[in-house]
């Protein structure tokens, strides 16, 4: 709950409060005057009493003006309360029309810069990777795995998934730079795969 909000729940709760003990003090009151008009040997001063519920009276209804000025402000805070949640609510369907969109551009980056690292493999040796299956199986799995993690950087930071969303708004430029930001995550994910195959290559 927000500052904002929170005083005005202890402003009500105080009017309320106030509100009850004044109502128990005009019980009181009818009480002492059904009293002595029961038994008029009571010690009752019918001035002082009426003077007393005047002012009682006035309390109420300034209490009355401050309650319905509270229930205006608590207006306010919950419909700012719903703005706010309205708002997050498209926040996050942005972040998740961004994601989808990340990841593809994810799995674009990740082709190529497979494509690339398979061109250059067939280039060096051809013969001696093909043949071995393991090497195959081995450079996959751990390109998925690097691609997870491609994933998590990309995909589920906070901070990523908003520059996503303002990048994804902000074309042409806001485009390149997820492109950009794609293609790094992807060449850093398939850096260290990519390393121990070259060396694995060199000592074939």
């Amino acid at each position: 709950m927000s500052d904002e909000g929170k005083n005005v729940t202890e402003e009500t709760e105080r009017i309320v409060a106030k509100q009850m003990e004044l109502e128990l003090e005009v019980k009181r009151i009818e009480k002492a005057a059904s009293d002595f008009v029961a038994n008029p040997e009571l010690k009752l001063d019918p001035e002082q009493a009426i003077q007393k519920l005047q002012a009682i009276g006035s309390d109420l209804a300034k209490l009355k003006d401050g309650m319905q000025a509270n229930m205006e402000a608590s207006k306010k805070v919950f419909e700012r309360a719903d703005a706010r949640r309205k708002e997050l609510m498209d926040l996050e369907k942005d972040t998740s029309d961004a994601r989808i969109k990340m990841c593809n551009l994810l799995l674009v980056a990740h082709a190529a810069c497979i494509a690339a690292v398979t061109t250059l493999i067939k280039e060096a040796s051809a013969l001696q990777v093909l043949k071995g299956l393991g090497w195959v199986t081995w450079f996959f799995v751990f390109g998925l795995m690097f691609a997870g993690t491609s994933y998590l950087y990309i995909c589920n930071d906070r901070e990523a998934r908003l520059f996503s969303v303002i990048a994804l708004k902000s074309p042409p430029a806001g485009h390149i730079a997820l492109i950009s930001r794609s293609m790094w995550a992807s060449f850093m994910c398939l850096t260290t795969p990519v390393a121990i195959l070259a060396y694995k290559l060199q000592n074939m």
